[in-house]
């Protein structure tokens, strides 16, 4: 699997019934050193469109930069 940029991530609208789609994300400034790191997350569409990209712990804040995604890998068996 390879990182890939969030513009192609799997969305949801947010009005929609289903859950949104989890995915791995690289918030580009979300370490404590501003350097990075990876967090759970999902990407949303708004009613006009627009794509959100959220990660889990880092809140709404628009200073988080959220650049690419991974898909969650296949858990054990």
């Amino acid at each position: 699997m390879n990182w890939q940029p969030i513009e192609t991530a799997p969305a949801e609208p947010f009005d929609s019934d289903r859950d949104p789609v989890p995915i791995l994300v690289w918030v580009a400034d979300g370490g404590n050193n501003h350097n990075g790191a990876i967090s759970f997350g999902y990407v949303s569409l708004s009613r006009s469109g627009k794509r959100r990209a959220r990660a889990n712990g880092y809140g709404g804040n628009p200073e988080w930069e959220i650049t690419h995604w991974m898909p969650l890998p296949e858990p054990p068996k």
